[in-house]
């Protein structure tokens, strides 16, 4: 079946659901934060959160370009999914930066308030399930003989 599925739709199916993973081990390092719980994991856990925070900022501007530079093709596949499911991707920018000064505040040792601490939870979340559906959807229309 790999030899069948093919590099490209493994390699695809990989970043995607590693974007994926790292959102939801941030949406637990906020869970731990909030219920001031496991503050050993609380900073890993959160730098999660920006980095993948800082990849769909990326991502969300360099896909409205409408030219890029070489650099920049990885942000575009990284946005693709995004528009897959129709995002809009000035508000997903604008979220992710929101989102990423929130999970930075944790990291400093600030107190966040929890309505802060549930919208970067909501906006990883909704980034983890985006591109864990994207994932999926790679394998299914690779097994219906689809090409995209």
């Amino acid at each position: 079946m790999i030899m069948a599925f093919g590099f490209k739709h493994l390699h695809e199916m990989r970043w995607r659901t590693d974007i994926s993973s790292l959102a939801n081990q941030a949406i637990f390092g906020l869970r731990f934060y909030s219920e001031n719980r496991n503050p050993d994991a609380v900073p890993e856990l959160i730098g999660k959160g920006i980095r993948v925070c800082d990849v769909l900022s990326r991502a969300a501007e360099v896909g409205q370009k409408e030219k890029i530079i070489s650099k920049e093709l990885r942000y575009c596949k990284i946005a693709r999914p995004l528009k897959e499911f129709s995002k809009n991707l000035e508000a997903v920018g604008r979220d992710a930066k929101k989102s990423l000064g929130i999970l930075s505040s944790i990291l400093s040792g600030n107190n966040v308030p929890n309505d802060e601490i549930d919208y970067a939870r909501n906006f990883l979340n909704e980034m983890g399930e985006i591109y864990q559906g994207s994932s999926w959807a790679i394998l299914i229309k690779s097994r219906e003989g689809s090409h995209f």
